[in-house]
C-alpha cells in the first residue's frame, strides 16, 4: 500500500496502523515527485493520498497529489484521498473516497478495508 503524507506524525500514525493490520507499506513519502516515482514503479494494491503536499519547486511545480491519482487510476489501483479541508479540487472526483482529517485508528482501518474490498473487486 502506497502512503503519501507529508506531515510526519500523521505519516507515522498511518504507517503504524497499516503495519498493525499486517499490510506492507510503500512510503510514506511527502512530495508529488517521490509519490510519482513509487506509483510508477511499485506493485501496489491500493493507496492513501494526502491531497496537499509540500511543494518541491525545483522538481515539481504543484503541491497537489492529482498527477499521482491520475497515474493510479490508469493503473487501476484503488486509492482514497486524505485531507483536512474541503478541497474543491477533489470534490469534482466524487468516485474516489475521501478520509477527512483528523481521524482515529478505527476510521483509518475502516477506510483501508473498503479500499481492500474495492481492490479485490477490480481485479476480478
Amino acid at each position: 500500500m502506497l502512503v503519501v503524507e507529508d506531515e510526519f506524525h500523521m505519516a507515522q500514525f498511518i504507517d503504524d496502523t497499516l503495519r498493525q493490520m499486517g499490510l506492507q507499506v510503500v512510503g510514506p513519502v511527502g512530495t508529488v515527485r517521490q509519490a510519482m516515482i513509487l506509483a510508477e514503479s511499485e506493485p501496489l494494491d491500493f493507496a492513501l493520498l494526502d491531497v496537499r503536499l509540500r511543494p518541491d519547486v525545483r522538481l515539481w511545480h504543484s503541491d497537489r497529489v492529482h498527477p499521482v491519482a491520475d497515474l493510479l487510476r490508469r493503473r487501476k489501483i484503488p486509492f482514497s484521498f486524505v485531507t483536512a479541508s474541503v478541497d474543491p479540487s477533489i470534490e469534482w472526483r466524487p468516485t474516489e473516497p475521501v478520509l477527512r482529517k483528523p481521524f482515529g485508528q478505527g476510521q483509518l482501518k475502516d477506510a483501508v478495508r473498503k479500499l481492500m474490498r474495492r481492490g479485490s473487486s477490480t481485479r476480478r
